[in-house]
């Protein structure tokens, strides 16, 4: 997502561009293509340009318990400071500390890295396809979404085996 920010930086502090946002980008981990839509607000400060994005798109995710594929909605909400390499009012070069929120030479903001970074902390770390998703059988494997399985899931600790093989009754000894 690439803006060209020139006029906005030859504009006094305050004045702000919203600009509506249809683009595919590609996810850089997984190179699935996903379309963003949303809106970013452009805001000029004293020394660069303020940014704010709400952002939306659906990713394809694995189900943590069942192993699904599904599509994921997630939202994405950006706030950066960008600073200019060249000042467009003397055409300076200005002196901006760090490299990573830059307004390069030709005066193009580039919001891919931090639309990047703010989607991949968007996604849920562990995706239920849905709110009720059994799993997988930890025996057999099988989806317990769609079949019943046979098998004795309890988790036992092997230390108290010697007394669930007894018949043991609470109230047995009582008189």
């Amino acid at each position: 997502m690439h803006f060209n920010v020139s006029q906005l930086l030859n504009e006094p502090s305050g004045s702000s561009r919203r600009l509506e946002v249809f683009e595919n980008i590609v996810r850089g981990c997984t190179a699935e293509e996903l379309t963003l839509t949303g809106a970013v607000t452009l805001l000029r400060t004293d020394r660069g340009i303020w940014v704010s994005g709400d952002l939306e798109s659906n990713i394809t995710c694995d189900c943590s318990r069942c192993l699904r594929r599904f599509d994921e909605a997630v939202s994405i909400r950006a706030e950066e400071e960008y600073f200019p390499m060249i000042d467009p009012s003397v055409g300076y070069e200005t002196h901006v500390v760090g490299d990573k929120f830059r307004i390069d030479n030709d005066h193009i903001l580039d919001l891919d890295n931090i639309v990047a970074e703010s989607l991949e902390t968007s996604i849920p770390m562990k995706p239920i396809c849905k709110a009720d998703c059994e799993g997988l059988c930890p025996v057999c494997g099988i989806d317990l979404n769609y079949f019943k399985c046979e098998c004795d899931n309890q988790a036992r600790d092997e230390r108290w085996a010697p007394l669930l093989e007894t018949n043991y009754s609470p109230n047995a000894n009582v008189r």
